[in-house]
């Protein structure tokens, strides 16, 4: 529509300027016509004519008229004029040409002004007495006085062109007017349509994802913009946002290619068209993420009911890839409108929170719940503050020792990261690990914390103390690809052997990328560094993997240790544990055991090693080597000596 009104304003506007130049061509032709008849009355009259004619009442010689006819003969046969006509001063025809109309030898009155009026004007008129055809210019013919008793006279000089001629001159440079015309709006035409179907395809590009066709994080936020805007101007407007992530389909890019990857998308975002209401929006917010925007919604139930249907959709769907049936499956959050947010980066921000909570608990759709969302605004801040803290190391390292159970020699330490916060103190991991975990600060607190617990084990080693350090490691940090070489050289600027340090990992972070994880710790132990399970018994590590980690120890979760001798299931699961890691060469270590009994209880079941309050807190490393060097002491001289006493003396 744009366009068609700029080629009718364009349009207008060449019209007009043709016009313009129309009536400048026919002012031009006029004045070449008038330019013609001045010559004809120089050449003509002037040449033949005596000027006394002009104030005389005698007909003009016989002479004079033969060589008058004779010139206008030329100039007819030329074209040059139609006919010639001279008038005398008081209105009597003093010469015509053959061909002037029989009876008129008076001026006509308009004309016969021209003699009372001094000057040098011209009268032209568009039609005459000889037809429409013609144009009649009249010209005022003086004479110069001879003394001053015989003033000036003045006559009139009637040419008549033929007017076709000028037509003909008008119409030539009108057509080429319209041409040139033509030719311009032709041209501009193209340069428009060109310049149109740029700035679409460029505009179609700007808000639509180029794999599947689908709008794009920005095209989704103007409609989700528009959405809550209609959402506050009429209070009964419900909508919701839906964020939805495949599962599993990291394993199609791995084992087919991304090729296969993106084909796989394709048809999973035909099927979330077909799937979907004329009225709802869906679009492509990269990877393998989706949204969804549902309007019209009658309440806020129905969201999480379409959202279930839709799911159900993508899973009874058909997607082959180079000739292999796939399976989809996703994980949906959903944020309300205007419920959870009049805001589109929060409602984007809140929909993702709960997607990643359905992720977690396997639940295929959740609505997002404002009291279980950890991105609150104060962690917002306090995300921007563990960036500082990492930069400017505010973080510290807490060491809780580790302990055979039935000789209670220390056997290690276990490296646990705290954060001195300049305002609200000591914060536990629990305060910001989790926030780390969602953002791109788990990386480098990873490696930070390896750094820091290496080097501290080297400067027990020079004090003489060969204290083996345990660290965990992200699910981020174990398939990276550049682990072992960031561990060979943490421990190389150190000068730390390889045997003093162990690297804890959850079944969680192994099972992400199982292939992957085996290949990583397997290069970890080639270089002889201990791994631990931790959390042992809470994930879900699948035996067949089990037995062919390159792993030293299994960690049992505390969750089955604390109420072990209360709860009998919990109980049964430790021993089963132990008996299976036994079995398979593996050490075992029980994690947070508080009391002597259950101290003993783990020790009969010939669990290898403890940890836990019972034993000793978390301290700074400098209180550490002093706990030590009491625990040393105390286990040399009282070997049976219960732990509550060794943690008491080092305290």
């Amino acid at each position: 529509m744009a366009l068609t009104g700029l080629l009718l304003v364009l349009c207008a506007a060449v019209g007009m300027v043709v016009n313009q130049l129309q009536a400048q061509s026919e002012k031009r032709a006029q004045a070449e016509a008038i330019q013609t008849a001045h010559i004809v009355a120089d050449l003509v009259v002037r040449r033949n004519i005596d000027p006394a004619d002009i104030t005389g009442t005698f007909p003009i010689r016989e002479q004079e008229r033969a060589d008058m006819d004779a010139d206008v003969a030329v100039m007819l046969r030329r074209d040059r004029i139609v006919g010639l006509e001279v008038w005398r001063n008081d209105g009597s025809l003093l010469y015509a040409d053959k061909d002037h109309p029989a009876g008129e030898t008076d001026l006509p009155a308009d004309e016969l002004r021209m003699l009372e009026r001094p000057g040098a004007e011209v009268l032209v008129i568009n039609g005459s007495r000889r037809g429409s055809d013609t144009l009649d210019i009249f010209l005022p013919y003086e004479t110069a006085p001879s003394s001053s008793r015989s003033p000036r006279a003045r006559g009139i000089v009637e040419v008549l062109t033929p007017r076709d001629a000028v037509a003909a001159g008008v119409a030539r440079s009108t057509r080429s007017l319209y041409a040139l015309a033509v030719v311009f709006l032709a041209v501009l035409v193209a340069v428009l349509l060109v310049l149109r179907r740029r700035l679409l395809l460029r505009e179609h590009q700007a808000l639509h994802d180029s794999l599947t066709g689908l709008l794009n994080r920005v095209a989704l936020r103007e409609q989700l913009r528009q959405a809550v805007v209609r959402a506050q101007q009429d209070h009964g407007a419900l909508a919701a946002l839906l964020v939805l992530d495949l599962d599993g389909f990291k394993a199609v890019n791995d084992t087919l290619g991304h090729p296969a990857g993106d084909a796989l998308l394709i048809q999973v975002a035909q099927t979330l068209r077909r799937s979907l209401r004329p009225t709802d929006v869906v679009a492509r917010f990269g990877g393998d993420e989706f949204a969804v925007l549902l309007t019209h919604l009658p309440d806020a139930a129905s969201a999480q009911s379409i959202s279930s249907q839709l799911l159900a959709k993508l899973r009874a769907g058909s997607y082959t890839v180079h000739g292999i049936e796939l399976a989809v499956d996703a994980s949906i959050g959903i944020a309300l409108i205007p419920e959870h947010g009049k805001d589109t980066d929060l409602l984007v921000q809140r929909a993702d929170v709960a997607m990643y909570q359905a992720k977690r608990a396997n639940s295929g759709v959740t609505v997002y719940d404002e009291t279980t969302d950890p991105h609150d605004v104060t962690q917002l801040g306090l995300l921007v503050e563990l960036r500082r803290a990492i930069e400017q190391d505010e973080l510290v390292l807490h060491y809780q020792p580790k302990a055979r159970l039935d000789t209670r020699d220390l056997q290690g330490v276990e490296a646990l990261v705290r954060w001195q916060h300049p305002a609200r103190g000591l914060l536990g991991p629990d305060k910001f690990v989790p926030l780390a975990e969602h953002t791109g600060l788990m990386q480098p607190l990873t490696e930070w914390v390896l750094h820091r617990a290496i080097h501290q084990a080297a400067l027990w080693r020079d004090l003489g103390l060969m204290l083996p350090v345990a660290v965990n490691l992200s699910p981020r940090s174990l398939l990276d690809g550049d682990l072992a070489a960031t561990v060979l050289t943490a421990l190389a600027d150190a000068n730390l052997p390889a045997h003093l340090l162990e690297l804890e990992i959850t079944e969680t972070a192994i099972m992400t990328d199982p292939d992957r994880a085996v290949v990583v710790l397997r290069h970890l132990n080639a270089m002889g560094i201990r791994v631990a399970i931790d959390d042992f018994g809470v994930g879900y590590t699948s035996l067949n993997y089990l037995k062919s980690l390159p792993v030293h120890t299994l960690k049992i979760d505390r969750a089955f240790i604390t109420h072990m001798l209360s709860d009998r299931k919990d109980q049964a699961i430790a021993e089963s544990v132990i008996g299976l890691a036994h079995k398979l060469g593996l050490s075992v270590l029980a994690e947070g055991i508080e009391t002597e009994d259950v101290w003993q209880r783990l020790k009969d079941l010939n669990c290898d090693e403890g940890q836990g309050y019972y034993l000793a807190r978390p301290m700074p490393a400098d209180q550490l080597a002093a706990w030590v060097r009491t625990h040393l002491a105390v286990v040399s001289s009282t070997p049976t000596a219960p732990a509550r006493t060794i943690d008491e003396a080092a305290r």
